[in-house]
């Protein structure tokens, strides 16, 4: 999947460029090329290109072993040791060679890529391209600036001082997401200050996957909502890795000296939280309208949105999951009971404790008809219940309620349980 979070529509791949920004960035970093392009430079590689850099991998002088581990694919790593090569020839970037016997297939770049170095180029070209047909951007004239192709590997250090002016001038950056389970990408110095980067200067943000990953993203989508939210908020810089220690160290310093860690962790999980929402909102529109209300990843989706504070987002949603499930399954059924419990929550937190107690009710006493009183969602509704009480004022009604959800949870879970 390929969707656009931080603005609605795609940008024109010939986007009008921010003058100051791009006037002060070298001429080879301003350059992309096409998925076309790239693929045409792919095919100058050597067979046994993997072998050879794995043969150049150093040693750790005391243990003898690997510094790094071996290539099994033609990734970013040992892409660039090629490009290198070739730049301590000629001094020119991928870009520049590429664009000397095919010049169409290089312009001004329109689009960022963030990924991992470790990813397979050929794969992360496959992903590009099904972004694009997903978009409708012309593969002609879609200009990725992708850190092999635009940056002098001869020269690494200087290029990437300009890498925040790179991403702010281009104005939409893609992040390639593999392994979504556990994202590689948040764990890489670079690619998280890259997305600090395009949240702080508000830059258009989609997620790419590859097809394969995107079909299994897309069912977790609808049956396993949480486990993505939770895989894409773990985010620390601090914790993040360079293969190069200078490198981790200088990104780590430069967002100490600017807005801070926990400033940077908190806009990049915003940031991925947008694009997860804008992911889940298409796939919705997806689903069959009769279904679409009652369906798990509406209540997914409504509950996001009420969790990041979005409360006039998430209320219509719950509203349309608390109509749809009745109509569908019954005031007792246990789907209803927790769209009306889920309801009756949001309109506690924004102050509406009047629709909020009754639904609350009528949520605890299904729960206990159906479920017994010492099922964990009986002692969750119990213990919102003695919360709407207490906002009410009502605290002597309030108090039992919270000693039978506590003394419930005790025996259900123990005493030391989160």
């Amino acid at each position: 999947p390929g969707h656009d979070t931080n603005q609605s529509a795609c940008q024109d791949p010939q986007m009008i460029y921010i003058t100051d920004e791009i006037n002060g960035i070298p001429d080879h970093l301003k350059q992309g090329a096409t998925i076309p392009g790239m693929r045409k430079l792919l095919k100058d590689l050597p067979a046994d290109i993997i072998e050879e850099v794995n043969k150049q991998i150093p040693r750790d002088e005391k243990t003898g072993e690997l510094k790094y581990p071996k290539n099994i694919q033609l990734n970013g790593y040992v892409h660039q040791i090629f490009i290198k090569k070739l730049t301590d020839m000629d001094g020119m970037t991928a870009c520049q060679r590429l664009k000397l016997h095919s010049p169409n297939e290089v312009g001004v770049a329109n689009v960022f890529v963030s990924w991992t170095l470790e990813s397979s180029v050929e794969k992360t070209l496959d992903t590009l391209e099904n972004y694009c047909i997903e978009n409708k951007m012309p593969l002609n004239s879609t200009y990725f600036w992708v850190c092999d192709f635009v940056i002098k590997q001869n020269d690494v250090e200087s290029d990437l001082e300009y890498l925040e002016q790179c991403i702010k001038s281009i104005g939409h950056t893609i992040a390639i997401i593999e392994q979504w389970q556990k994202p590689r990408i948040l764990s890489r110095s670079y690619c998280i200050y890259e997305l600090h980067a395009t949240q702080q200067h508000n830059v258009k943000f989609d997620i790419a996957m590859h097809k394969e990953e995107g079909a299994s993203f897309t069912e977790a989508m609808l049956y396993d909502f949480a486990s993505i939210a939770t895989c894409l908020a773990e985010v620390d810089i601090s914790k993040a890795e360079c293969r190069k220690r200078s490198e981790q160290e200088r990104i780590l310093n430069i967002i100490k000296d600017g807005v801070g860690i926990s400033e940077c962790n908190a806009s990049v999980i915003g940031l991925l939280r947008e694009a997860l929402l804008s992911i889940g909102r298409k796939e919705l529109s997806s689903i069959d309208e009769s279904e679409r209300a009652s369906s798990k990843l509406a209540n997914n989706l409504a509950r996001m949105l009420r969790n990041m504070g979005k409360y006039d987002e998430a209320l219509p949603l719950f509203r349309g999951g608390v109509a749809s499930c009745r109509e569908k399954y019954g005031d007792q059924h246990r789907e209803t009971l927790t769209r009306i419990n889920n309801l009756g929550n949001l309109l506690c937190n924004i102050g509406n404790n009047k629709e909020a107690l009754p639904l609350c009710k009528e949520a605890l006493a299904g729960r206990r008809e159906t479920l017994g009183d010492r099922h964990p969602s009986t002692l969750t509704s119990i213990n919102n219940m003695a919360l709407i009480l207490k906002q009410m004022g009502k605290k002597e009604e309030a108090l039992p309620l919270y000693k039978e959800s506590l003394a419930g949870f005790r025996e259900t879970l123990g005493d030391r349980h989160p």
